[in-house]
């Protein structure tokens, strides 16, 4: 769906212009002939001045979207033709983007296209695994049984990404209190102690001068500056997806960090194995299915990995022995894959691999929460204690001397 300006001569032979919504410019014309004005000219705006200009395009959340996908499984499944189907939920979304978007979804069924090919104006709510696994759920006749598939496939996924979110969410909670109580002290305590120390005359201690050094730098211009590179970070960490060399150098240390990198591993295990057997039960070919892995995985690196498997099985290897000679999965996958491959068991088998290492990513993710927390603790308290420790060594040397 893309908007257009339009310019053209309605009944009375006025002259009209406007911003409508619509797939092509013949569709445009189309709709605007049914309201009595003929087009003369119609210019389609760009993706970015399109967003920029009409802020209600729908903007769906990951679980509104697989929300949608099961009630439209429902439906169909209940012998509800496809479009009446999205009639019927675009009347029964509350969620305006939802209404907008079903409603766009009806329009263009009712026009004659297919359900992928309707979809696939949507590109930023249904990415390219679902649109093609329902392609082939519309060839089959089978379309409910693949829409099923695709939002219990979603929900897994979100259950992963949450479980990494989990891992993530408590350590950079505390880490960020440590710092604030950090930057507090320095900015407020240390100074008090600074004016207390300048009435003596006896040098300070190194480590206390060293501190005091610290909370005049980050008074005078470093309080900013600290800020700064910390809000600098992650913009660097989310614009290294435009440059290829960068996006794959950050996604091979995303897997190779000495905590998380293990846990990211295994979801990306899990997704791989999820979605392989969701295509090949669909019956898609083995390297288009591999092919359609690697777009849906978000690593880069994990995508190059997989698409050189893509060209080994054109090669004429196995799957199997594709996955072992590959650096970035387990020996127990390379096995199913030999297992599935002589079985004709695949789909299930590697089903059975995911719930297994979804389980053991829930146990991880579980014993990373519950180990790290006095960890986090510990560092919290050696960071204060440190910053006291410094600010009362003057007065502990001089009770000595005394």
């Amino acid at each position: 769906m893309r908007s257009f300006i339009w310019q053209g001569t309605d009944r009375h032979g006025r002259n009209r212009m406007g911003l409508a919504p619509a797939r092509s410019q013949r569709q445009l014309q189309q709709r605007l002939r049914h309201q009595g004005v003929i087009t003369t000219r119609a210019l389609s705006l760009p993706d970015w001045f399109d967003r920029l200009i009409n802020p209600a395009r729908p903007r769906l959340r990951e679980q509104d979207i697989t929300r949608i996908l099961q009630r439209m499984a429902a439906l169909i499944d209940a012998g509800i033709p496809l479009a009446q189907a999205l009639e019927m939920l675009a009347a029964e979304e509350r969620h305006g983007a939802g209404r907008r978007l079903l409603e766009s979804l009806a329009e263009g069924i009712a026009s004659g296209s297919d359900l992928s090919a309707v979809l696939a104006e949507w590109p930023s709510c249904f990415d390219e695994l679902a649109r093609g696994l329902i392609a082939a759920g519309e060839q089959s006749g089978e379309l409910p049984a693949l829409l099923r598939r695709i939002v219990d496939h979603r929900q897994r996924l979100a259950q992963t990404r949450q479980r990494l979110r989990r891992a993530l969410f408590y350590p950079g909670l505390v880490l960020a209190v440590a710092l604030l109580v950090t930057a507090a002290l320095l900015i407020f305590v240390i100074p008090r102690f600074e004016a207390m120390f300048s009435d003596l005359d006896a040098p300070l201690p190194a480590f206390t001068q060293s501190v005091i050094d610290l909370s005049r730098w980050f008074r005078t211009g470093g309080g900013t500056l600290v800020p700064m590179l910390t809000g600098l970070l992650p913009l660097l960490w989310g614009f290294a997806r435009y440059l290829p060399r960068l996006h794959h150098l950050r996604d091979r240390l995303r897997v190779r960090l000495p905590i998380y990198g293990g846990v990211h591993r295994r979801a990306l295990l899990c997704r791989f194995a999820r979605t392989l057997a969701l295509l090949l039960r669909a019956d898609v070919p083995a390297t288009e299915a591999l092919s359609a892995v690697a777009r849906a995985l978000d690593n880069h690196h994990y995508q190059r990995l997989v698409t050189r498997m893509v060209h080994e099985l054109r090669a004429g290897r196995s799957m199997a022995d594709a996955i072992a000679r590959s650096e970035g999965f387990s020996p127990a996958l390379a096995q199913v894959a030999a297992v599935g491959e002589s079985t004709g068991r695949l789909p299930a088998l590697l089903d059975e691999l995911a719930a297994a290492e979804e389980g053991e990513l829930e146990r991880r993710v579980s014993a990373l929460t519950s180990s790290i927390e006095p960890l986090m603790m510990a560092l919290l308290g050696l960071l204060v204690g440190a910053l006291v420790f410094a600010m009362y060594l003057p007065v502990f040397r001089m009770g000595a001397v005394f």
